[in-house]
């Protein structure tokens, strides 16, 4: 059984925060709210607090006493819970920014850029660490990769690859995967197929090989988004191999499958090493600078589209590991537990079209917590509504428990 660890900021601490460096030197009334105060915002100034205010403890690893690997609740241990929990997000806003305590605290110390935030926990309730699930669900899963990939083509998007990522300048790994996916789905004859077997073949050999020589330049050679983008481009050509049916192509698949989940490994691993630096302010040199990196200054765009990578990153590892899981489970029966990772499933934050849109869905109360777990994801079918649950955890839930449960779970909360 997980166990939720929970701690919240007491609010005496809230009570005890000092004015902000703005207010005390103007001898103001200060409104003592993080990122930045009300008199701050109105009047467009850098809003600063002395060293001595309080701050989120840091998330402590428990287990429990059965010895079971814990899966800790980040948005509990960050003071977060859920906006469902907090009664008084509403009674708390900064005028015309439309930002809640609840949110104001997730700004403040956003749990997806700590470095417990990327913890996987491996452990796994089978003593042979073996899993299978119900074809239904698997195939389910293959074939929504595949509309999701037909999404990404024509919108720019889908829910593991997110529009903020690249804009429209796809980096080449993935411009080879957009004309190969591209060429495989066209309708019409046969041989439009094969040839992009054959250019899915080719290039995913290519972007090995390349991979290759990277490593021997030294780890420091790719960045994080460059490591996303090589691990989404060969997703789309495990996609195409393993479940075509051609031979030649899944011989080739099957030979990149172990790669695939190195790459999503390595992924973490890069993205670990990048908050790390951003929590140790003489390495955040490191973090190659960009429109999309894994840190923030506090404010709600650059919160966002830390979210955005971060996610992407998160979701683009779950999608590398189910893909196979699917396949070595429809081939032999079972598949390794690849572990469990937090990522959000509440809806609307995914397709938010701006800053402002996202945090208001990170502020709305719904069933769904702001994080969510691989492991115990199926507690949604009994403990939350399919509306609050995002097209990206619908189709995980199917994984899992098989489309007939789903099916029914959303019957039964359409008739409530």
């Amino acid at each position: 059984m997980s166990i939720h660890v929970v701690r919240k900021i007491s609010e005496d601490a809230q009570i005890k925060r000092p004015a902000c460096v703005a207010c005390s030197k103007a001898k103001r009334r200060c409104t003592k709210q993080a990122p930045a105060c009300h008199r701050c915002r109105t009047k467009r100034i850098r809003c600063e607090y002395p060293s001595s205010r309080v701050l989120l403890s840091p998330p402590l690893a428990t287990s429990s006493a059965s010895g079971e690997s814990a899966q800790v609740d980040l948005g509990a241990v960050f003071g977060l819970g859920d906006a469902t929990e907090d009664s008084d997000a509403t009674a708390d806003q900064i005028p015309g920014d439309g930002i809640d305590r609840f949110g104001a605290r997730f700004l403040e110390s956003p749990w997806f850029l700590s470095v417990s935030g990327w913890e996987i926990d491996k452990s796994c309730t089978n003593s042979d660490n073996s899993i299978t699930y119900m074809d239904s669900g698997l195939d389910f899963f293959v074939d929504q990769l595949r509309l999701w990939l037909d999404q990404w083509t024509t919108d720019n998007h889908c829910p593991f690859i997110h529009s903020r990522l690249y804009g429209d300048e796809l980096p080449c790994p993935l411009q080879h995967a957009y004309a190969a996916w591209l060429t495989y789905r066209s309708p019409g004859a046969i041989k439009k197929r094969r040839i992009a077997l054959q250019m899915g073949i080719d290039w995913s050999r290519n972007t090995v090989e390349e991979q290759s020589i990277y490593d021997g330049l030294g780890k420091e050679s790719i960045n994080t988004l460059h490591h996303l983008c090589r691990t989404q481009a060969l997703i789309v050509f495990q996609l195409m191999g393993l479940f075509d049916g051609d031979i030649r192509a899944r011989a080739q698949a099957e030979d990149t499958s172990s790669t695939v989940v190195k790459w999503a490994d390595a992924l973490i691993q890069s993205a670990v090493a990048d908050v790390t630096a951003h929590h140790h302010p003489g390495r955040s040199d490191q973090i190659v600078p960009g429109p999309m990196a894994l840190r923030s200054d506090g404010s709600l765009d650059s919160t966002w589209k830390a979210w955005a990578l971060s996610e992407s990153i998160r979701r683009t590892w779950i999608v590398a590991n189910l893909l196979e899981a699917a396949f070595l489970i429809q081939k032999q029966g079972y598949a390794s537990w690849p572990g469990s990772i937090g990522f959000t499933g509440k809806s609307g934050m995914w397709n938010a079209s701006s800053p402002h849109a996202w945090l208001k869905s990170v502020q709305a109360k719904t069933t769904t917590n702001l994080v969510v777990f691989c492991r115990g994801l199926d507690k949604l079918l009994t403990n939350g509504k399919p509306p609050d649950v995002d097209e990206f955890s619908q189709a995980l839930l199917t994984y899992g428990c098989g489309r007939e449960a789903v099916v029914d779970w959303l019957a039964s909360q359409s008739q409530v």
